[in-house]
């Protein structure tokens, strides 16, 4: 607990680290009967699951374009405490980066790595990483255990574009 508390602190998460010091749930115990539990809620994927797609070998796929207006908006509806992810990059620090910019080059390179994610343009070396997350596993008050993945930001702020064109169309002023 004290280095979650910790954690969120050196961030400047301060309601996160109420929430964490006011919480009931505890970490789990890393042993044996936490992964096999974890494994219990998340079994593996069947090993006849078709592999996906690869984009670059599909003449059908067109990946998803999305503007400056689309990456900034998806960025600013980030909940003002959302904790960062491995590297510790949270929303709120791009959008005080972006704040304070004297050009646009950052905002264009943050629209770009978006649309490179959404294009499934990285290697699988890349993606093994970006793709992951921090693990946190507690445990409920009834015995459970509850599993928590922190994703990287900016694999996260592709996802909010991706669903965003798919909840509210493309030029949408949501």
């Amino acid at each position: 607990m004290a280095a979650a508390v910790t954690s969120e602190l050196e961030a400047g998460n301060f309601r996160a680290t109420l929430r964490i010091i006011c919480s009931s749930d505890t970490p789990a115990p890393v042993n044996l009967e936490t992964l096999q539990a974890l494994q219990q809620k998340h079994p593996a994927a069947a090993s006849d699951r078709k592999p996906p797609c690869d984009p670059a070998g599909n003449q059908r796929f067109e990946p998803l374009h999305v503007s400056k207006e689309d990456v900034l908006r998806a960025l600013r509806s980030f909940p003002l405490d959302s904790s960062g992810g491995p590297d510790r990059l949270t929303p709120q620090h791009i959008n005080d980066l972006l704040a304070g910019a004297t050009d646009d080059s950052l905002q264009s390179a943050v629209v770009d790595l978006v649309k490179v994610l959404l294009a499934g343009s990285c290697c699988k070396e890349i993606n093994t990483i970006v793709f992951s997350g921090r693990l946190i596993v507690v445990t409920k008050k009834d015995g459970g255990i509850c599993p928590i993945s922190v994703r990287y930001t900016f694999r996260w702020l592709a996802a909010k574009c991706a669903n965003n064109y798919v909840i509210f169309g493309h030029n949408s002023s949501v």
